[in-house]
């Protein structure tokens, strides 16, 4: 709608230029470059029925005051990839997935949930005061920091976009919307070389990957065909039986959707796909490595015709 502004003296008016028969009216306006105090806004509305009498119209008023000060401390969004797959770090996510929301002033320390903090197996919804909610749905929180937080979404069938905000002592955040999705499967990947491998482990829990991978911390070893090794992800759906997304998984829980593994182009033998044991939100997938040549290769899951991120590895080598 064509918007038109008028200042003088310090005060502003912003009007519309024509009726709307919408109920949201939107304007963008820019505090001043100084501080200047507690700004005082007022609103008047008039809802009118187009008859050209004074009968019938209703005019509504409004004020309020906002803080700087308080506004300065709210929590933000960065201004791009706000609200994306826990795994990936992409846009797309899942019911019962993790996500990763990254912004400014989401809290002034950094740490996970407390075992104590679980309690008769029902994730946290909110540490140290700080809770998300994605379509208005309360979010477990596992991680805070002052730029990034890391929470599980909870059981919801929307699609689509959906708000997200985050609540603090401060107040609460402006809205960021993120992609629900049925299914957003992604593999997590370890951070040293670009993040390039995916976290994929030895029967014995050695970690896959090239020998002594730089940056890993510990030690790794590549994967040889015939071999069984444990992938883990999120974003791969519901179970079957159905297991809440607000609760630790007592029991592995299978997929209640078909879920394929390929390395490169060659589908793997899949022994299980489903969600680990006394974890929460976290994807398992144990598989044999088909036969390949020796070096990286590109690894893929796909569930409904929805893939995983491109660029994960597996190393093999015989």
């Amino acid at each position: 709608m064509p918007r038109r502004r008028l200042s003088g003296w310090g005060v502003q008016f912003i009007g519309h230029a024509r009726a709307g028969t919408t109920n949201p009216f939107t304007f963008a306006w820019t505090p001043p470059p100084v501080p200047v105090g507690p700004v005082r806004v007022y609103l008047t509305g008039n809802a009118a029925n187009g008859e050209g009498n004074l009968t019938g119209d209703r005019v509504s008023t409004e004020n309020d005051t906002l803080n700087p000060a308080q506004l300065a401390g709210l929590p933000t969004f960065a201004d791009r990839n706000h609200a994306v797959n826990g795994a990936s770090f992409q846009p797309g996510i899942a019911a019962g997935g993790w996500v990763t929301i990254l912004g400014s002033k989401l809290t002034s320390i950094t740490r996970v949930w407390r075992a104590e903090e679980i309690v008769d197996g029902k994730l946290p919804t909110a540490l140290d005061g700080v809770s998300v909610t994605i379509n208005n749905r309360f979010a477990s929180v596992y991680h805070i920091s002052p730029t990034q937080l890391n929470v599980l979404a909870t059981d919801d069938d929307s699609l689509g976009p959906v708000e997200v905000r985050v609540r603090t002592a401060q107040g609460v955040s402006n809205a960021a919307f993120a992609q629900l999705q049925p299914f957003a499967p992604a593999f997590f990947v370890l951070d040293p070389q670009g993040r390039k491998y995916a976290p994929a482990v030895h029967a014995k829990g050695t970690l896959v990957g090239p020998p002594s991978l730089p940056g890993a911390r510990i030690a790794t070893r590549p994967a040889a065909p015939g071999q069984t090794i444990l992938l883990s992800g999120t974003g791969s759906g519901p179970t079957d039986p159905p297991v809440p997304a607000s609760q630790v998984v007592r029991q592995a829980a299978h997929l209640a959707n078909r879920l394929v593994i390929r390395f490169g182009n060659v589908v793997a033998t899949l022994l299980f796909a489903g969600l680990a044991a006394q974890a929460a939100g976290l994807s398992e997938f144990s598989v044999v490595v088909p036969e390949l040549a020796d070096g990286n290769a590109p690894i893929f899951a796909e569930i409904e015709g929805q893939p995983t991120q491109e660029g994960a590895f597996v190393s093999i080598w015989r």
